[in-house]
């Protein structure tokens, strides 16, 4: 006879749960000649299997259990895995989840169960505290599309930590009767006035989103969630917004609200609902480190053409350019008198980039220097930039988790961003330019006639800046390879002059000499900036004919206007 115990109580998940989480376990052999478990406590002695024959008992246990056929099984209590082994012969293939209590158990098991290897189907959640354990069988269920479960138990495993099994069993029970699956798959787009969830994270164009899809006549809600909270959190706050208000389809930006092993997206797809998701950042770093985001019920609306290609390469099936609009509510024309000659509203990035890099590694450092710069001086996308590696660079990455890989091409991109508006913003010199913005700018331009003062509010204070400048400069960020941002839209909308650098995408939303002012390279910011304030007439004619052009064509209500049109034609 081997007597082994459980001699550490904190690490046995029921330690706290259970009436006596302190066992001891003796390997004896059975009158049939195979293995039993005694278990001793201060409870008593009692066998884990038939001391008789404990492989016609594990045949009893699961002819006497209801399995349906289809679904994953939840075992409660492992013992030697007789009655696994069982299982697994009868329903080869099926999903098997097998929840053991005391890893001294899982352990006995292993050397002296019946089998030495099990087979990839069957799953052991092994001394985790209930709310673990149920949190890692949902996760399987969503995964397996909201697949039925079955509940096997081992009695006396069962009788030994009642608290901790019957706990699960009872959450198990109560979510198999809810049937969450029939009851949050439903026919959407059934009526014209539309109900619309957005994943709500706080981010760039939720208040645009929300206020014009109530303008357009559609109910829009938010499901709220937080980058810090666990997965399993914000996914019942889904599940119970779902259930409550029944949406016709989800709005993401930037992939907000879905986690990198595809738990929240495999669950929309198991219940059939669609999600709208728009871009406006580079998808590149979140769709290449989050794989499992890849679902045929999701649409990608991106705000850079350029990366239409590459999203439909990863499998993504219906990618539709959306560029930027203006929110014109916000953004309204009002007759000013401009004051200020020359003017910039934006953020240094110094410390975007500062808190990008912090905590890299001197080598990763250098990397990030060397090809900010060569990225900054050529304006070229990532993928041309890794093209340009040397060995030394190219072997330092390919040892890099795909997390170190994420936040070193966006150190890369928003370094040589940074890099590339300083150089740009330094182009207005001598023209005593004024720049609202953060105070980092004051080490980035010392020592010229840059007017340097706060930061504004870009829904009540913006626009009036925007009306005050006679020429207002742009730069874009380097992550838009041909795409255009914000202020494109946003300062001829108020009646403002506008001059930016030139981007592919603008000769399509723009007649470029008519309708927008451009300069090819920083080398003409202030030869142009000079001619556009000696040249009224000529800043307000093209200043009217892009805002004529931005309503008819480029505001929010037409962005979404064309999205809701796109998920109708899909899914409808």
């Amino acid at each position: 006879m081997r007597r082994v115990g459980t001699e550490v109580v904190e690490e046995t998940a029921c330690a706290g749960l259970c009436a006596d989480s302190d066992v001891f376990y003796s390997i004896e052999p059975s009158r049939a000649g195979t293995l039993t478990v005694i278990a001793e406590s201060s409870t008593g002695r009692f066998a884990i299997h038939s001391t008789y024959d404990p492989v016609k008992e594990a045949t009893q246990i699961i002819d006497s259990s209801r399995i349906s056929e289809n679904g994953i099984i939840v075992v409660l209590g492992l013992g030697l895995g007789y009655h696994v082994k069982e299982l697994v012969e009868r329903f080869p293939g099926r999903k098997v989840v097998v929840v053991e209590a005391d890893r001294t158990m899982y352990e006995l098991c292993m050397r002296e169960g019946p089998l030495s290897v099990w087979p990839d189907n069957v799953e052991f959640l092994v001394g985790k505290m209930p709310d673990e354990a149920l949190s890692e069988i949902t996760y399987l269920q969503i995964k397996g599309k909201l697949e039925e479960i079955c509940i096997v138990s081992l009695p006396a495993s069962v009788r030994i930590y009642n608290d901790y099994y019957g706990f699960i069993s009872r959450k198990l029970n109560t979510a198999r009767k809810f049937d969450l699956r029939s009851r949050l798959r439903y026919r959407k787009f059934k009526q014209e006035k539309l109900r619309v969830a957005l994943l709500d994270f706080n981010y760039f164009l939720k208040n645009e989103i929300k206020s014009t899809m109530k303008r357009l006549g559609h109910e829009v809600f938010s499901i709220e969630g937080d980058h810090d909270e666990d997965t399993g959190t914000f996914l019942r706050r889904l599940i119970t917004a779902i259930y409550d208000y029944r949406p016709d389809f989800l709005i993401s930006v930037n992939h907000n609200g879905f986690d990198e092993k595809g738990v929240i997206a495999s669950f929309l797809e198991s219940i059939e609902m669609p999600v709208a998701v728009w871009y406006v950042d580079s998808p590149r770093m979140i769709i290449n480190a989050f794989r499992e985001n890849i679902k045929g019920n999701k649409v990608l609306f991106l705000w850079d053409k350029y990366y239409i290609g590459e999203a439909k390469d990863i499998g993504f099936e219906n990618v539709f350019y959306l560029p930027l609009a203006t929110d014109e509510t916000v953004f309204r024309f009002k007759k000013s008198i401009p004051e200020i000659n020359v003017g910039f509203l934006g953020n240094s990035m110094v410390s975007i980039v500062n808190k990008l890099i912090m905590g890299m590694s001197a080598g990763y450092r250098e990397i990030v220097e060397k090809y900010a710069g060569i990225m900054a001086n050529k304006r070229i996308s990532f993928k041309e930039l890794t093209l340009m590696m040397d060995d030394e660079a190219s072997d330092e990455m390919s040892r890099m988790t795909s997390l170190e890989l994420q936040t070193l091409e966006a150190a890369i991109i928003q370094k040589a961003s940074q890099l590339y508006r300083s150089r740009c913003v330094r182009m207005l010199e001598g023209l005593s330019p004024v720049i609202r913005g953060d105070v980092q700018w004051k080490d980035i331009l010392s020592g010229g006639d840059f007017r340097i003062y706060p930061p504004l509010d870009y829904y009540t204070e913006a626009p009036q800046f925007y009306r005050l400048v006679k020429v207002n400069f742009n730069a874009t960020n380097i992550q838009m390879p041909e795409g255009v941002n914000q202020r494109v839209f946003d300062v001829p909308a108020v009646g403002g002059f506008l001059l930016t650098d030139h981007q592919r995408d603008i000769d399509e939303l723009f007649d470029p000499g008519k309708e927008v002012a451009v300069y090819e390279s920083p080398e003409e910011i202030n030869e142009l900036v000079r001619y556009y304030l000696a040249h009224e007439e000529k800043r307000k004619k093209i200043s009217m004919a892009a805002r004529k052009r931005i309503i008819a064509d480029h505001t929010y209500k037409q962005r979404l206007t064309f999205l809701i049109e796109t998920m109708k034609r899909i899914y409808k």
